[in-house]
């Protein structure tokens, strides 16, 4: 005997998968993205309020007392959605910064970004930890990251996805510089233990053939693929969390004595903790060998 349900009614929403993700898509995406700066982040002023409504250039920007990452962030929105110059308040000065000074920071920035794979912070001007004895000693930078970085943006520049360095023409860079940076970029301070030291006797294969990979990328071009900025998700996929990975083999492959020496020598900033977590240095095989293929200096031909 059935039993008499009536009109019953259901007050769930049903959807399809499908439908739900192309809808969300956009949103995923936009939300997964790092290196974001708003329209909010940026600050565009004028002080010529009665003239400039939209500015043509970044030098005209640039003039008025308008900071360049600023500038280049409004010339990268489409141009119905620049925000308007704001006119300055009563009392405020936004002193004009000479093109001189504007390239300063900006290689300031740009040095930062490849030698350490961060932005330039702080209040401090102590060389070492803080500012690079090379800006310092060599270049004469004399000002502290703060303030550098204050000429040539408003907001923070952590918060952009910083992989234009790989762009730049680092090769026609200034010799001081280029010697300078060619000793090393970001990413190969924890590869200099494979260049420098003789491992112990008597490993196991697998040990062995881990040296070898190591060891191929320590000896190869520096490349953007190990880049910590530029590196790309098929090279973690590969050869797992780099620090990490080489950090474990060194501490088997190496005498402690000779991992303190090179941290006695600033080779090393530390002598790395083992990390249970990471072990695809275990599985690295010879055949698993780097070869550069975007190498950061590339050779003018």
């Amino acid at each position: 005997m059935s039993i008499p349900l009536g009109e019953i009614s259901f007050s769930s929403i049903s959807y399809k998968s499908e439908d739900l993700a192309k809808a969300l898509s956009e949103f995923v995406i936009e939300g997964s993205k790092k290196g974001i700066i708003l329209v909010s982040d940026i600050t565009i002023i004028t002080s010529d309020p009665d003239r400039v409504q939209a500015y043509t250039s970044v030098k005209e920007g640039l003039n008025q007392g308008n900071k360049l990452f600023d500038m280049l962030m409004y010339f990268a929105l489409p141009a119905d959605t620049r925000p308007v110059p704001r006119a300055l308040n009563g009392g405020e000065i936004w002193p004009v910064i000479d093109d001189g000074q504007i390239a300063r920071a900006v290689f300031y920035l740009a040095f930062y970004l490849l030698t350490r794979a961060n932005v330039p912070r702080g209040n401090d001007q102590t060389t070492g930890s803080i500012v690079p004895a090379f800006l310092k000693n060599v270049l004469s930078f004399n000002e502290s990251p703060d303030v550098i970085m204050g000429k040539i943006a408003t907001f923070d520049l952590g918060k952009m996805d910083h992989k234009w360095i790989k762009y730049i023409e680092w090769g026609a860079i200034g010799s001081e510089a280029l010697n300078r940076i060619g000793l090393g970029p970001a990413g190969y301070r924890m590869l200099s233990p494979f260049q420098l030291l003789v491992e112990k006797p008597d490993l196991p294969e697998n040990i062995q053939q881990a040296l070898a990979v190591a060891r191929s990328m320590a000896r190869q071009p520096a490349d953007w693929e190990i880049h910590p900025i530029t590196r790309s998700p098929a090279f973690t996929q590969k050869y797992g969390p780099l620090n990490a990975n080489l950090g474990n083999l060194m501490r088997i492959a190496f005498n402690m004595d000779d991992l303190e020496r090179l941290k006695n020598n600033k080779v090393l900033y530390n002598i790395p903790e083992e990390d249970v977590r990471n072990t695809a240095y275990l599985n690295w095989k010879s055949d698993m060998a780097f070869v550069s293929k975007d190498p950061i200096f590339k050779v003018s031909v």
